[in-house]
């Protein structure tokens, strides 16, 4: 039975970052939400915010926004009336998006909390010059890990907690497949709030719109860490916030998985 790197999800003691080369997190994602804004109204607004960026995210496109759903038939995408303007790093591994009422910043290419705090602040000091948001109603930051390769997933039970495995601890006899099972989970903390999402996904299927399904079974732990109430646009503190969100995402990641997990993803 695999236990977990940490006892606890949430203690409060220092943990440092442990590295992992071939590491299974396919997408984090960082989203500030605000009120529709008068100073965004209109093309221009966006058009000055975007020409600041212009050196880092060259490439624009636009999309309509999707929400996603759990229900009796798995998990579904529902394309939305509202439009999403998108900035790309010529690499295509950064991308900035602004809608409505939020803005945010997403790669497949995280390296660490510093690199990407620092992208994200860059970004949103930018957006307060052009828009000067009076508040955000919402902070946060998303880890989205998924594993795919067969061998991997049939030693799931000596990578991950057995609360991890939901109903694939289930005994099968020879016949009956796992078609999909998803365990969801909020939690209130003192500063924040921490979204989990953690189970199996049938070929196809994502629980992020700008993630490419898979063919075949897939586990995935999702970590979302937010504050959901209204914050002032201090950039200091707001630093200080995803840090802190990331932090309360990493300690939950590193209770879940065994040390014979970070050893085969490659970590020290």
């Amino acid at each position: 039975m695999a236990e977990g790197v940490l006892a606890s999800p949430f203690d409060d003691g220092a943990v440092a970052e442990r590295p992992l080369e071939h590491a299974p997190l396919v997408r984090v994602v960082a989203q500030v939400r605000f009120p529709a804004l008068t100073s965004m109204a209109g093309g221009d607004a966006f058009e000055t915010f975007a020409k600041a960026l212009q050196s880092e995210y060259p490439m624009k496109r636009e999309f309509h926004e999707v929400q996603v759903s759990i229900g009796p038939q798995g998990v579904e995408q529902v394309p939305t009336p509202s439009i999403v303007n998108r900035l790309v790093s010529a690499n295509e591994e950064w991308q900035v998006s602004l809608g409505d009422t939020f803005l945010a910043l997403d790669t497949p290419a995280y390296t660490s909390r510093d690199d990407f705090c620092s992208r994200l602040i860059a970004v949103l000091r930018v957006f307060g010059q052009v828009a000067n948001p009076p508040m955000f109603e919402r902070v946060g930051i998303r880890y989205v890990n998924q594993i795919t390769n067969d061998d991997v997933l049939r030693l799931l039970g000596e990578l991950v907690r057995p609360e991890a495995l939901g109903g694939s601890a289930v005994p099968r006899p020879e016949g009956v497949e796992l078609h999909h099972s998803m365990c969801e989970t909020r939690y209130t903390l003192a500063d924040a709030s921490l979204h989990v999402r953690w189970g199996h996904l049938p070929g196809g299927a994502v629980l992020d719109p700008a993630i490419v399904g898979v063919p075949g079974l897939s586990w995935v732990l999702d970590l979302d860490s937010f504050k959901d109430s209204r914050t002032e646009v201090d950039l200091d503190e707001i630093e200080h916030l995803v840090m802190r969100l990331a932090d309360h995402a990493y300690r939950y990641f590193l209770w879940v998985v065994s040390e014979d997990f970070l050893k085969t993803f490659g970590g020290q």
